[in-house]
This record gives C-alpha cells, structure tokens and sequence, in this order.
C-alpha cells in the first residue's frame, strides 16, 4: 500500500485478487481536486494492470452536476488500462446524483458502476472481472 498527500486531498493504493483499490479523502472536493485524483488513479491502474479498479471516495461535499458533467466526460477519455471501475462516494448526497453520474460514465463509454457502499462494489468486481 502506498499514499500520497497533494493539495486538497489523500490518495491510498492497495491490491488485491485482481483489484486495484483506490481510497481518496479530503475536506471539500472541486474540480480541479477530482481532475488530479482521477489522473492519479488512471496512471496507477496502467502500472499494476488489474482487472478491476475500486474506488471509495469520501470528501465532505459533491461536485454540482455541471461540474459532474464535464469532469466525466474528462475522465472517460482517461485509460485504466482495460479495467472494470466500481465507484463509491461515502459523501452524502441524494440517490439521483449517484444514478445520474453511473448513466452519464456509461454514455460516455465507460466500464463501470456506482455503489452505495465498498462490500457490494467489491463483490460486483470480482463477480464480473474476467476469468
């Protein structure tokens, strides 16, 4: 495991059985914080290679849908080097903002879900990871 401290926020990286897991924690997310941390997974998941990446995040605040928008956009385009992406954001926020962020990332192109909590993440991972 390995972590790494930037302006705005703490990123966290272990693995295992195939599963990259990244756990990013800060006071108040904004765009720019989201952009680094995400680029900072996507490198990460081309150096190990896994076949899924889990991400839990926790931050005291949720982008506002426009800012969502445009920042899933950035992030499809990013490479994860293949792998199935399960998503967790332990902010509290309504049902709808995690519903409209999962179809937006698959509109775009991407492999992945949004969990309300790490166990169901986790085992949605290793139910679809290839074998």
């Amino acid at each position: 495991m390995h972590a790494t401290v930037e302006q705005g926020y703490t990123l966290e990286f272990s693995s295992a059985d195939g599963i990259l897991r990244a756990h990013v924690t800060g006071e108040r997310d904004d765009f720019a914080i989201s952009m680094a941390w995400w680029k900072a997974i996507a490198v990460e998941a081309r150096r190990v290679r896994p076949a899924g990446v889990l991400i839990v995040e926790k931050f005291n605040n949720n982008l506002p849908i426009g800012e969502l928008s445009e920042l899933i956009d950035v992030i499809a385009r990013l490479d994860f080097a293949g792998a199935l992406i399960a998503y967790v954001d332990l902010a509290p926020c309504t049902p709808n903002h995690h519903d409209l962020s999962e179809t937006m990332a698959i509109n775009r192109g991407m492999a992945g879900r949004v969990f309300a909590d790490e166990a169901s993440a986790r085992a949605w991972l290793l139910a679809e990871r290839p074998r």
